[in-house]
């Protein structure tokens, strides 16, 4: 899978695609096969390093996505 990583606070610049993958769904977690996603205000703070309840650095964002479900862990 593919992933866009916010690597630190910046412009568009600081964005980085990384190949990995698929994860293994803990307990109590599910996995979405993402086919659309949406970039908010949020994410947008959050790689600009303005958005006080973003992860900490360096993180993938994601707020808004939409998919199916292709796989479940226990629970």
């Amino acid at each position: 899978m593919q992933q866009v990583w916010i690597t630190k606070a910046g412009g568009p610049d600081v964005l980085k695609v990384v190949e990995t993958a698929d994860p293994i769904p803990s307990n109590g977690e599910v996995r979405i096969r993402v086919t659309a996603i949406g970039v908010n205000f949020a994410d947008a703070l959050g790689r600009m390093g303005m958005y006080p309840d973003a992860p900490s650095l360096p993180y993938v964002p994601g707020y808004e996505v939409a998919g199916v479900v292709d796989a479940i862990g226990k629970g």
